[in-house]
């Protein structure tokens, strides 16, 4: 059996209105992600799709139970484990506009101490292979869309980070454009062994997950 990248364990989560009302986000909720699967999330907007995605990704705390990454429980805010374990693929790019596209694919590799000249080719190769390579000194500002996601989600995979996390990843994107940029993580995905939990409406994309969950009544359940 493959190792588990993402496990919740009994967790809940509650909101707090601006009387202190708890509205519950999740309830005792159990979870299991293996590396190299693909789990999308649905829900209704508001439901806590968000919210769910920072809790695995060490972005927002849990009120009870615990968040396991690869096994082990995993702090709150635990910088270093998600530098080296999670890899984040936004609706919008976040990519930083004062560097160009070679330096922001490099920069994870960067910040976790690996040597700039090999960033750097691996940076380039992950380019060549995205058919980007051209654009490597060019300022982000300078790319369509469809390729500043290409870019965003190069950075996320290039440390083959055990988990990715991708919340609405080509909510901007036009349908062939969202489709590549897809294509894209489930390849880096399969190849990396990295385990995917991504929340789409894209009805296109759920077709090509391995689970399927849907938040319902402060509860994950199977959709499909």
């Amino acid at each position: 059996m493959s190792e588990l990248a993402l496990e919740f364990c009994d967790v809940s989560k509650f909101f707090r209105d601006k009387t202190q009302h708890e509205i519950p986000i999740l309830r005792n909720t159990n979870l299991q992600i293996y590396a190299g699967e693909i789990v999308a999330l649905i829900g209704a907007s508001g439901v806590g799709k968000t919210t769910t995605l920072q809790i695995a990704g060490l972005l927002d705390k849990q009120d009870f139970g615990k968040v396991k990454i690869c096994g082990k429980e995993a702090p709150y805010l635990d910088t270093a484990l998600r530098r080296k374990k999670i890899g984040f693929i936004y609706q919008f790019h976040h990519l930083l506009s004062e560097l160009n596209v070679l330096e922001n694919v490099m920069l994870p590799l960067l910040i976790s101490g690996t040597p700039k000249a090999v960033a750097q080719k691996k940076a380039k190769n992950l380019l060549e292979l995205l058919k980007l390579e051209k654009t490597a000194y060019q300022s982000v500002d300078t790319l369509s869309g469809g390729q500043r996601q290409r870019v965003a989600v190069a950075r996320a995979v290039i440390k083959k980070p055990a988990l990715i996390i991708a919340d609405e990843p080509t909510g901007n994107l036009d349908p062939n454009t969202a489709k590549d940029v897809f294509d894209l993580i489930c390849r880096s995905a399969k190849e990396n062994c990295s385990a995917v939990f991504l929340a789409t409406h894209d009805p296109s994309f759920l077709q090509k997950a391995d689970r399927v969950l849907e938040i319902f009544n402060s509860s994950l359940i199977s959709s499909i």
